[in-house]
């Protein structure tokens, strides 16, 4: 009996010894295990990303990350946020840690102090903030422009002030200067003068006064400089004082092209009878010279009043005040000249058609024979020495008829074959 006791005791002490060194040998193997904790940010930015060789059971200090318009909310187990995980936690595996992140409210506040401004952005909650009730809007979440009372402005000065606002959990001080008012001068550059345009707040824009004028030029716009690059305009904003100059480009001179006729460039007159040559657009008396190429035949006035004194045929020479010298071709008692031939403006014809032309003369009394005749396009119309016409071909062109007695006198008529 006694040997079956201590049998068992043997037994016993065996199964003890076993249990002993199994857990003795977990723990050893657990200690000789280490974990890596890796920080996902969330779009945050942090220094440490993650943390190795991290003992089992042992606690970290944990990193505070930051992110643009957030408040960080801490470190939690799992990406639903249902898990936290603090500075006590033990590690007892390789983890992941999600940061949670709650959104900021944007206060944007514009104070404003005996008409000096300060404008301040900042991420802070309205609840954070203690104010007087009547310089802010707690229903909204962008806070109103307000005028500043005295009593709430410290430190005032001839150039600047400032307000400090403190709150439960955030002060911030917001400063105020003079906002500046901006001139803008006008360089006309030779035209008349234009008056500034005063009181123009920061990227401000004025409109434009009425264009200067300068006699001989015409306005071409405003510029912010000489060289003429970048134009002025009504829609420049202005953060300075400046002078605009006026760009001009000079006027083009109308040049006026005078055509001085004579009331007749052929004349004819008889021994000892007068006539009158001139230009009718000017006063002969006064502007024009007359000259005579053979005064035994004709003779004329300062006036321009011609004389015939023999028979012949000669030249009264007429000086324009630009001068422009016309030619009066007189002939006297016998020797006369052309001075008019009458002819059809127009003729219609068809291809093959002629026709003839029938000129009469001034004066009557000379001969036809005195008369040439041409045409302008001989493959439209011919003409003949006597004046008859052969169309060729379909167009238009022009049959002209000719005095050659030297009076030059000619008449055109228009052809067109169909």
């Amino acid at each position: 009996m006694k040997d079956k006791r201590k049998a068992l005791k043997w037994v016993i002490c065996i199964l003890l010894g076993v249990i002993l060194i199994g857990i003795n040998g977990r723990k050893v193997a657990e200690a000789a295990n280490t974990y890596v904790v890796i920080f996902e940010l969330n779009g945050g930015k942090c220094s440490v990303e993650y943390i190795p060789n991290v003992q089992h059971d042992a606690t970290i200090s944990l990193p505070t990350p930051t992110k643009d318009g957030y408040t960080f909310k801490g470190w939690y187990q799992d990406s639903s946020f249902t898990i936290p995980f603090t500075n006590s936690t033990k590690i007892t595996n390789n983890i992941t840690l999600y940061a949670k992140w709650e959104q900021k409210y944007v206060v944007s506040l514009t104070v404003t102090y005996k008409n000096q401004t300060a404008i301040v952005d900042s991420y802070i909650k309205k609840s954070d903030l203690v104010v007087v009730a009547k310089y802010w809007d707690n229903t909204s979440e962008v806070v109103t422009d307000y005028e500043l009372a005295d009593s709430l402005v410290k430190n005032k000065g001839a150039n600047y002030f400032y307000i400090t606002y403190r709150g439960t959990s955030a002060m911030f001080t917001v400063y105020g200067v003079p906002e500046p008012r901006y001139t803008v001068y006008f360089d006309s550059k030779g035209g008349n003068s234009i008056k500034p345009v005063t009181d123009i707040r920061p990227d401000g824009m004025i409109a434009l006064p009425a264009e200067p004028t300068r006699d001989g030029y015409e306005f071409q716009g405003w510029y912010t400089s000489t060289a003429y690059v970048t134009e002025f305009t009504s829609l420049t904003k202005i953060n300075s004082n400046m002078v605009v100059y006026a760009k001009w480009k000079k006027e083009e001179e109308e040049v006026t092209t005078v055509t001085y006729k004579l009331n007749a460039p052929v004349v004819n007159v008889k021994v000892n009878e007068t006539n009158a040559v001139y230009i009718p657009s000017l006063d002969q008396y006064l502007e024009v010279s007359y000259r005579s190429s053979n005064t035994k035949i004709v003779s004329v006035s300062d006036k321009g009043i011609i004389t015939g004194n023999k028979n012949g045929k000669a030249k009264i020479y007429v000086t324009a005040p630009d001068g422009t010298i016309l030619t009066c071709k007189v002939g006297v008692g016998t020797k006369k000249y052309v001075t008019k031939i009458t002819i059809p403006s127009s003729k219609k014809l068809t291809v093959g058609a002629t026709y003839q032309i029938k000129p009469s003369i001034s004066p009557s009394t000379l001969s036809k024979k005195l008369l040439s005749y041409s045409t302008s396009n001989s493959s439209i119309a011919t003409v003949g020495r006597t004046g008859k016409v052969k169309a060729k071909g379909k167009g238009t062109c022009y049959i002209t008829v000719r005095a050659n007695d030297g009076s030059d006198t000619s008449k055109k008529m228009k052809v067109v074959v169909s």
